[in-house]
């Protein structure tokens, strides 16, 4: 009987040793599974941060000129918030004053009046890429090179009183329509300089400098 006893005693334990090792065995594969879970979350929680974060913030426009921007965050109603451009797309009237630099105006793809009097523009090359333009009000700036307006077939009002256009070499005029209008009053410029603008109907506006009295031809408004 004692012999019997103390085998099935061995057998006993041989059980529970076995299952101790199991136990040990099982627990740091359970560990290591939720570990590697955690960690697998982890990973993708940065990634996740990340994406979202891409895409977010729309393209927003960006201005040279403080006055400018200062302008079309006013007819937005931004207050001082950056310009998206969605919302300038949709301008079609600009009025600005002081303004030194037209970069950016780029933005507003559906302008159709601009108005940016008393400055100091000298480069209208931002203004080429505005097709949709009808009508410039540039008075009082620093303007001699009327090139880049070339090709913007939708434009039919020049106002440049008191720049500096001594030519309209390098200029390609639109085609002539009704009410259509250039005023050059007080450039430095010859009639000479206006005689094929004048031969193909524009009404011109020139003159009027050191007190000299303005000349004009067409003044008929074309209907």
């Amino acid at each position: 009987m004692i012999v019997a006893f103390v085998s099935r005693l061995v057998l006993v334990c041989s059980l529970i040793c076995v299952a101790c090792g199991q136990i040990a065995v099982t627990e740091p594969v359970v560990d290591g599974g939720q570990a590697g879970s955690s960690a697998g979350n982890g990973s993708a929680g940065p990634g996740s941060a990340g994406n979202a974060g891409a895409g977010d913030s729309e393209s927003i426009c960006v201005f040279a000129d403080p006055q400018l921007e200062a302008a079309l965050q006013k007819a937005l109603k931004l207050g001082e918030a950056p310009i998206p451009r969605s919302q300038a797309a949709a301008l079609t009237t600009v009025y600005a004053t002081g303004v030194a630099s037209l970069a950016g105006i780029e933005c507003l793809t559906k302008l159709q009046t601009l108005t940016a009097v008393d400055g100091t523009i000298s480069d209208l090359s931002p203004v080429s890429a505005l097709k949709d333009l009808r009508g410039v009000q540039l008075a009082r700036n620093d303007i001699a090179d009327l090139a880049p307006l070339s090709g913007l077939e939708a434009l039919k009002k020049f106002g440049l009183i008191s720049n500096h256009v001594t030519t309209l070499s390098g200029f390609t005029l639109p085609v002539l329509k009704g009410c259509s209008e250039i005023h050059l009053d007080r450039n430095p410029i010859d009639a000479a300089e206006l005689a094929d603008a004048c031969a193909r109907g524009w009404p011109v506006f020139w003159g009027g400098n050191d007190g000299a009295p303005g000349e004009s031809c067409n003044l008929i408004c074309l209907k």
